[in-house]
């Protein structure tokens, strides 16, 4: 679909002529047979047939006359998110994916827009804020769920800990690449190597930009408040740890007489007189009762103490 901003209406690329602001939304497959009469390199389409498989959300270069790149929409939990083609250049703005339902929204919204209003610069400003739109979304949910984690370990409840932290890191690990590409590109637009854009124009792209610059930073607040509720744990679990071992250094102290008892009276050397005396069994029971009591009382008066 090819459709002229300024009349309104619908047009095509034998129809296409000085005077117009031409808006696209074309199917890859569609695109492939029309890239060269609009005057754009056919070796673009390699870009757009693995943008979805690469591990670059997105990328924007020049050309001679152009831009061209691909960005994406952000990625919500499992929800795919097709890779969108972009080509400008003065006047003209085209959007390549295989999914154009998701760009009929942000058409309608450019529809509504009036000639005064339309530039190539505001209409990439406008749909980068599209792609954005539920960026402030997902970090709201990111942080109701590291406080949420961080409130468990503070009341010591540390169940499916690392599963739960792993998912929230791997998530900002993604946005952060996500905010990092995302103002490379508009920062390739701003330094405007082809001359396409209009110098009073150019305020778009800037609070574009400054907002991808914050949400990065946001970005980067939420993956520190990560890192100190991981902290926490850790130190929960040193605690549980010192417990245990707190508990295992009562019963060796407990059982230590216990064992130096065993071992004199077991050498049974023939001169020891308890091995022949009527009462060195009980005597040895009472001793290690004794000792048991003494050791208990011990330590039970120290932690009274503390």
């Amino acid at each position: 679909m090819l459709y002229d901003l300024y009349r309104k209406q619908k047009t095509s690329p034998q129809k296409a002529m000085e005077g117009q602001f031409l808006f696209g939304i074309y199917r890859l497959e569609e695109w492939k047979g029309l890239v060269e009469a609009f005057g754009f390199s056919p070796g673009t389409l390699v870009e757009l047939d693995h943008m979805d498989q690469s591990r670059t959300l997105h990328k924007l270069d020049s050309y001679y006359g152009y831009c061209f790149g691909f960005v994406h929409p952000l990625k919500v939990r499992k929800e795919a998110a097709a890779g969108i083609g972009l080509y400008c250049r003065q006047r003209e703005v085209i959007l390549i994916s295989e999914n154009t339902d998701q760009l009929l929204d942000f058409f309608q919204l450019l529809q509504q827009l009036p000639a005064a209003q339309l530039s190539a610069e505001h209409i990439l400003s406008l749909f980068f804020e599209f792609l954005l739109k539920k960026h402030k979304e997902e970090h709201d949910q990111l942080e109701d769920l590291i406080e949420e984690l961080d409130n468990d370990v503070l009341n010591d409840n540390l169940q499916n800990f690392n599963q739960r932290i792993t998912g929230i890191r791997n998530r900002i690990r993604y946005l952060l690449q996500y905010d990092e590409q995302f103002s490379d590109v508009c920062e390739e637009l701003l330094e405007d190597e082809n001359d396409l854009f209009a110098r009073e124009q150019l305020h778009h792209l800037r609070i574009c930009s400054d907002r991808v610059e914050r949400l990065g930073q946001h970005t980067r607040t939420l993956r520190d408040y990560s890192v100190q509720v991981r902290e926490s744990y850790q130190a929960q679990v040193d605690i549980r740890l010192n417990r245990m071992m707190y508990i295992f250094t009562i019963v060796t102290v407990i059982f230590l007489p216990l064992t130096l008892i065993v071992g004199w009276y077991g050498m049974n050397f023939t001169g020891m007189p308890e091995l022949h005396w009527r009462y060195g069994y009980p005597f040895v029971i009472i001793l290690s009762l004794v000792s048991i009591g003494i050791c208990v009382w011990s330590i039970y008066r120290k932690r009274i103490r503390k």
